[in-house]
């Protein structure tokens, strides 16, 4: 359900709008209205093309990781693990 969706990415409505109709026009999802307890909500579907992007991408995150596994040493792989989750708590402890 979009609900869901805003909830877990902590936007607004009309921006989930946005982001559900741009995908929507690339055909990487797709959307149903439907009336559950009287209300109208709008359930999200990824397509088989919406997979297809979302593999690919996997696919090219593990490589880009392997890639960073051969260039960087133990201990700079350690420094950026640090230094990324510093990144990460800093921009957590903003919300």
């Amino acid at each position: 359900m979009q609900k869901e969706i805003e909830t877990f990415l902590e936007v607004s409505h009309p921006t989930t709008n946005g982001i559900i109709k741009r995908l929507e026009e690339k055909q990487l999802v797709k959307t149903e209205m439907t009336i559950k307890n009287g209300r109208m909500s709008k359930n999200v579907a990824i397509t088989e093309k919406g997979i297809e992007l979302c593999t690919k991408n996997d696919a090219d995150k593990n490589l880009l990781e392997n890639k960073f596994g051969e260039w960087l040493s133990e201990d700079g792989k350690n420094t950026l693990r640090e230094l990324l989750l510093k990144i990460y708590e800093n921009l957590e402890s903003k919300k």
